[in-house]
């Protein structure tokens, strides 16, 4: 009897042994882990959906496009009303080892008189992943076009804040804007509760002519890259803790400088419930700058050469301190998010590289068997690495929807407002797009453009 009862304990104990080993290899199934690539795009209320084109017709009124240059009654903000048409593809398919989320988007907008403001705007955003095993797989991402519009192009999207490092925001000006970031990530599950990710990306933004040569001169192009590696661990089944480290330079393409930068972040993850979860990170970063500064000069030299002041190669060294949190929840068809981070992004053409703060809500529906809705609100600031000029402040908020009408009919309705304005020029405080007219696409629930 004894014999059996030990024999019987030494299979139990090598039952859960074996369980447990089990339950800690594999695919890191954790809460989401900042500064991780994930599944981006092709997502509308919460949810996957399954590729689906879609082309519209609308109506749109601006009351106040901005150029580089006044109009010629002197203003920087002019009024004009257009109709724009577009096309697009956007959804998920997934295989075995593999799948691809893909949202594009390419629309043409003509308004009358302002034909200078006339033009294509195009959104492309791809991301695929292949599972090499449970334990290693390979993540390619790419985010480029060009977007004609200061604001409402690209805001409805589901970016994450590495996305954000080569797709334009905060921007001051209509003008055409080229951009295109390309990003690979390869993570190892070492086990479920421990795992390493490695990554990085190349980016390019440049600003094109609306028909005068001062647009083109005016605004400051930036490309550049970034890498990071990410060590997670799964404290409990809804709690992780993460460390990580990233490098990056920008390079700006028509003006003298650079700046490089290192940062260390620590970040904790936590499912609160089924379908609330709680992703936050505090780090710092070492900032390095290769800029032009003025000195002054001997007063002696200065008699000379007939100037107080002379132009030097300078490299300030800064500390700055690095905040991200991400609040969200799932429900069976929509999705509400809260977001807040503290960063360096590549400025806007007019501020360069900057300390940028980003708090924003999203809200997107899409439940019912007719009606699709998107919210959003946020507040956004810019403080130039190395400029003096002052600080940018933005407050935006925008609606959305779709009405299916009949079949493959909808109705569209969009609005977008912000106010804004800038330590250099009070140029434009208040602007507002508004825009109805239909989409055509076939599919049993409604369109979800945004």
């Amino acid at each position: 009897m004894r014999l059996r009862t030990i024999l019987l304990g030494l299979l139990t104990l090598a039952s859960v042994s074996l369980a447990s080993a089990q339950d800690d290899e594999g695919e890191y199934q954790g809460p989401t882990i900042l500064d991780r690539a994930g599944p981006s795009v092709g997502q509308r209320g919460g949810q996957a959906v399954d590729f689906r084109p879609y082309g519209d017709v609308e109506g749109v009124y601006d009351s106040g496009l901005v150029g580089v240059v006044p109009a010629a009654n002197g203003q920087y903000g002019v009024g004009a009303e257009g109709i724009l048409a577009g096309f697009g593809l956007m959804g998920n398919r997934n295989w075995v080892h593999d799948s691809l989320s893909v949202d594009y988007r390419g629309t043409y907008t003509y308004y009358q008189p302002n034909v200078g403001f006339n033009g294509l705007s195009q959104y492309l955003g791809l991301n695929y992943t292949h599972h090499f095993s449970e334990r290693l797989k390979l993540n390619l991402r790419e985010n480029g076009g060009i977007t004609r519009y200061a604001f409402g192009e690209l805001t409805y999207l589901p970016l994450q804040n590495s996305d954000l490092v080569g797709v334009p925001a905060n921007q001051l000006f209509d003008v055409p804007t080229y951009f295109s970031q390309t990003g690979v990530d390869l993570t190892y599950n070492f086990t479920r509760r421990l795992s390493l990710d490695v990554g990085g990306d190349g980016f390019i933004i440049s600003y094109g002519n609306t028909g005068n040569a001062a647009n083109q001169l005016a605004l400051i192009g930036v490309d550049g890259g970034t890498g990071r590696a990410n060590l997670a661990y799964r404290l409990t089944k809804r709690q992780t803790v993460s460390v990580d480290y990233g490098f990056s330079h920008y390079s700006y393409t028509n003006a003298f400088g650079n700046v490089q930068f290192q940062s260390v972040g620590l970040g904790y993850a936590v499912a609160i419930s089924k379908t609330w979860q709680l992703a936050t990170e505090i780090g710092g970063y070492r900032v390095q700058s290769l800029t032009l500064t003025q000195v002054p000069v001997d007063p002696a030299i200065a008699a000379i050469v007939g100037s107080q002041y002379a132009t030097v190669v300078s490299r300030p060294v800064q500390f700055m301190p690095m905040y991200q949190a991400a609040l969200t929840h799932k429900f069976a068809h929509s999705s509400l998010a809260f977001n807040y981070s503290k960063t360096i992004t590549p400025g806007n053409g007019a501020y360069l590289t900057a300390d940028t703060q980003n708090a924003g809500v999203n809200f997107s529906y899409l439940g019912s068997r007719r009606l699709a809705t998107s919210l959003i609100a946020g507040y956004s600031d810019m403080s130039a690495i190395g400029q003096q000029i002052g600080v940018f402040r933005m407050e935006y908020a925008g609606c959305g929807l779709t009405y299916k009408l009949y079949d493959a009919v909808h109705l569209e309705l969009r609005y977008d407002y912000r106010h804004f304005n800038t330590g250099v020029v009070n140029y434009l405080t208040n602007e507002s797009r508004v825009s109805l007219g239909l989409a055509f696409s076939p599919g049993p629930t409604p369109l979800a453009v945004w």
